[in-house]
């Protein structure tokens, strides 16, 4: 037996939700409602008379997998109770599984039902002292039963609604459940449900145990190729990417230039620099946060610091350097066009400092549309990249002509 509290930054659901108005409230008429406990009172003669009741929030999204369990208290008059999950806009007024978005599995004859009032045979069926229990599993888009903790397995499959509910539905005269949905006694919520936090029948633990063996199973068992399509290291470049993707422009280039650029001996190369290896990338890493830094005055900053750290000698060196990358370099990396012309000055003043050529480009374009230069950063893309680059992405075009506005 487990007890169970799920770790959401959503509201979970904690008692049955009476407080439902409009065209719902006829139905709920039929039931009394007491936190997490429901009993029919209608007159129960025929299906129009029918009630379901859903919990006050739908189960919540960042839970790969949830859990409840309906105690049946009582069978009734004839047990027509249905337990299962639905969406928010399904008639209260049908039991679970009779209309779209809505799945229920029925305790009279055992089937389950999703959209249909015609069910289809599923399990076994319940009624007075069984225990029955619903897992949702998002990660697998199905939902599952259990009776007195045996799982009775999958009864649908593609669930693909975002939001559902827990949800009973009661159909004939003294029908009565009781719902264990997990909830914490001393929280505000649990509190007002009257919620004891008692432990579930079935083994929960080992539900989600087996589901994450699943997934590590899963994720283990898939082969990754030690090169991405670029040629370079995968993971590095899945590293890279995604730095790049969140604008983390200095740890991108660190990961560039120690992961995914073949070093200087292996290109045959000789590199001269004043001091330690630490030292310069410090002294990198200064500049870098001095003009990535979007503050009002780091242009300023960033040039007057660069004038005082590098001599005319190596400021002409450098300037050469970020022209010739995107002449030479650039054209067999593949990230500037191989074409003549000068670099726009908020690239090259990145170019100077060391930073690759692709952050350079993608950095000063967003500061540039940031500041609402939006035709100057079509220069800036056509400059770099060719105008290649926009011809062949409509999208990022049409978002650059919106801009404007």
């Amino acid at each position: 037996k487990t007890t169970m509290a799920y770790s959401s930054k959503y509201t979970l659901p904690s008692f049955l939700d009476a407080r439902i108005l409009g065209r719902a409230q006829a139905a709920l008429n039929h039931l009394k409602v007491d936190g997490t406990r429901v009993r029919y009172v209608g007159p129960g003669d025929d299906d129009s008379q029918a009630a379901t009741i859903r919990t006050n929030a739908p189960a919540p999204p960042d839970c790969p997998l949830y859990y409840f369990e309906v105690e049946i208290v009582s069978s009734g008059q004839k047990g027509y109770i249905g337990i299962g999950f639905q969406t928010e806009d399904v008639l209260l007024s049908r039991l679970p599984g009779w209309d779209p978005h809505s799945y229920g599995y029925h305790g009279d004859d055992g089937n389950a039902f999703q959209g249909s009032g015609a069910g289809r045979s599923f399990g076994p069926t319940y009624g007075t002292g069984d225990v029955m229990g619903v897992l949702l599993n998002r990660a697998e888009r199905t939902i599952s039963f259990f009776k007195n903790g045996q799982s009775l397995g999958v009864a649908f499959r593609n669930v693909t609604e975002d939001r559902l509910f827990p949800c009973v539905g009661l159909r004939t005269k003294d029908e009565e459940v009781r719902l264990n949905l997990g909830g914490d006694k001393h929280s505000a919520a649990g509190a007002k449900a009257g919620a004891s936090r008692a432990p579930f029948v079935a083994d929960f633990q080992a539900m989600q145990d087996s589901f994450r063996a699943r997934v590590l199973s899963d994720i283990n068992s898939t082969p990754l190729p030690l090169q991405s399509s670029s040629a370079t290291p995968l993971l590095p470049q899945l590293l890279y990417d995604h730095l790049m993707h969140h604008r983390y422009w200095r740890t991108a280039a660190a990961i560039k230039q120690d992961l995914l650029q073949p070093s200087a001996s292996s290109k045959g190369q000789t590199t001269s620099c004043k001091g330690s290896v630490a030292t310069a990338q410090q002294q990198l890493d200064a500049d870098m946060a001095e003009v990535l830094t979007p503050v009002e005055g780091s242009q300023g900053r960033a040039d007057h610091h660069q004038q005082q750290h590098q001599s005319p000698s190596s400021k002409k060196a450098a300037s050469r350097h970020g022209q010739e990358s995107r002449v030479g370099k650039a054209g067999k990396d593949g990230l500037l066009p191989s074409t003549s012309g000068p670099l726009p000055s908020t690239v090259q003043r990145l170019l100077d400092l060391g930073v690759p050529q692709d952050i350079a480009a993608r950095q000063a374009t967003y500061e540039l549309v940031q500041s609402g230069q939006v035709e100057e950063a079509r220069a800036t893309l056509d400059a770099c990249y060719g105008p290649e680059l926009l011809q062949g992405q409509p999208s990022l075009d049409f978002r650059l002509h919106v801009a404007r506005f």
